[in-house]
């Protein structure tokens, strides 16, 4: 038999068993199956590394947008640029975002550019290392 309460379809069993022990069951799986949604929608989400740098990246080339370029703050740059320096992250790689990317509020556009800084980068790294440099070839 089923019915109709509070928009959720329940079950109406007819068992041996008191009442109590039937609503302290269905009680407990309702529990059981909201906390299995909250494991599934918030506990096991995965944050690549490569998403959280890059979200980083991002973010700082924002900021600093924003100070240097719409802001014109000297002040604010400078600490902007202190922590980027604190935090390590590659200065070549912020100022291809802040100068190749026309629109710095659209991830989309960002991610491109920033692709092609990483594939230039990987580009350049390979030849350069193919490279040998004497001690006076430079002259």
């Amino acid at each position: 038999m089923e019915c109709l309460r509070n928009g959720i379809i329940v079950l109406v069993l007819r068992l041996r068993a008191p009442r109590a022990v039937v609503a302290q069951s269905v009680v407990s799986e309702v529990c059981c199956m909201a906390f299995l949604q909250t494991l599934q929608s918030s506990l096991l989400r995965y944050n690549s590394p490569v998403t959280s740098n890059r979200d980083e990246y991002f973010s700082c080339a924002r900021d600093l947008v924003l100070a240097q370029f719409q802001l014109a703050d000297q002040e604010l740059t400078q600490r902007l640029w202190q922590d980027v320096a604190d935090r390590n992250l590659d200065v070549d790689r912020i100022i291809h975002l802040m100068y190749r990317c026309r629109f710095h509020d659209d991830n989309e556009a960002l991610k491109e550019a920033d692709d092609a800084f990483i594939a230039h980068g990987r580009q350049h790294i390979s030849q350069v290392s193919d490279m040998t440099v004497g001690v006076f070839e430079h002259c």
